[in-house]
């Protein structure tokens, strides 16, 4: 199954954007997170959010 790029697109700009906002407020209130909620929260949808943002250019790309 091949997923049209524009339809894949619809798909991770959305998610970019919650896991740009949750990047945000993870940061700013991380000293009312326990640390396992804080490295789930923030450090693992990080990693996400990189691998999202190196398919929204890839994407893009051209």
């Amino acid at each position: 199954m091949v997923i049209k790029k524009q339809t894949a697109l619809k798909i991770v700009n959305p998610l970019l954007g919650l896991f740009i906002v949750n990047q945000a407020l993870t940061g700013t209130f991380h000293l009312y997170l326990s640390n396992r909620v804080f490295t789930f929260l923030h450090e693992w949808r990080g990693l996400a959010l990189f691998v999202l943002s190196i398919l929204h250019v890839v994407l893009n790309w051209g």
